[in-house]
């Protein structure tokens, strides 16, 4: 999950539904990287989004997992 629209609704989609619904966002930026990665679609900033919308959107746990 980014925590933008597409992959929000279609959590909220899933879950109306009746599917069980497990949030994973990639970490796609190298450590040394964070400040340029911040506004970038995979960056710091799509994980708290992300943590946002899943938190909203209770009971959907998020794991952010490394990327490769």
């Amino acid at each position: 999950m980014s925590g933008g629209v597409d992959s929000s609704a279609s959590a909220a989609l899933l879950l109306e539904q009746g599917y069980e619904v497990i949030g994973i966002t990639l970490k796609l930026w190298p450590q040394d990287c964070v400040n340029r990665a911040e506004d970038k679609c995979c960056g710091p900033q799509a994980v708290t989004n992300a943590r946002a919308v899943c938190d909203n959107l209770k009971p959907v746990p998020l794991s952010p997992a490394p990327g490769g």
